[in-house]
């Protein structure tokens, strides 16, 4: 579904600037802006395009003020974790250290150490349809990480919850030495 959704955006985003220019170019005939091979060129000013630069970086900077994360980086927070009938209360941080993503893009991930997967998972654990191995890159090089799916997973931070369906647990090979869980602060829901 994200793979289609992306390729309709890209396409669609395509096809309306195409259709937009050639309208701009056929209807007003602007100086400066030229069609040549279906690629459209300006002759813009560079004083012009420093200007408008600037105006773009403040209007980004502003934007994500606007849309901030939910919770700060680096900062402690409660993680509820679900699976079957068995559920565990962890303390957590919000690492921005933490940028492992799901490569087919459906569910968070968090970090946690073995003996929290052992303890939720038990016997679920030997479900290979709840296994993934997670591609993770460091310092020290690329790596694979033991995955698993749980059922669902509740992050409590100033008084509000976000909850997580089916997130992967990724095993840390180190310790985490202060916290037991390791959230992502850029997708919580």
């Amino acid at each position: 579904k994200a793979f289609l959704r992306s390729t309709a955006v890209l396409f669609g985003v395509n096809f309306a600037y195409s259709g937009a220019m050639i309208a701009v170019w056929i209807i007003f005939k602007p100086y400066g802006m030229v069609i040549n091979n279906s690629v459209v060129y300006f002759n813009i000013s560079p004083i012009f395009l420093i200007l408008f630069s600037v105006v773009g970086y403040f209007a980004v900077v502003l934007l994500r003020k606007i849309f901030k994360k939910p919770f700060a980086e680096n900062i402690y927070c409660e993680v509820t974790l679900f699976c079957k009938n068995k559920s565990i209360a962890l303390s957590g941080i919000a690492d921005t250290g933490n940028s492992i993503t799901d490569v087919f893009g459906t569910s968070e991930i968090f970090i946690t150490e073995k003996g929290v997967v052992d303890e939720l998972m038990s016997v679920e654990k030997l479900n290979p349809a709840r296994y993934r191995k997670i591609p993770c890159s460091t310092i020290m090089g690329g790596k694979l990480l033991d995955g698993y799916r749980i059922d669902s997973a509740e992050i409590t931070f100033n008084n509000k919850k976000y909850k997580f369906k089916n997130p992967i647990l990724a095993v840390s090979n180190a310790p985490l030495n202060d916290c037991e869980i390791i959230v992502n602060p850029e997708n919580p829901n």
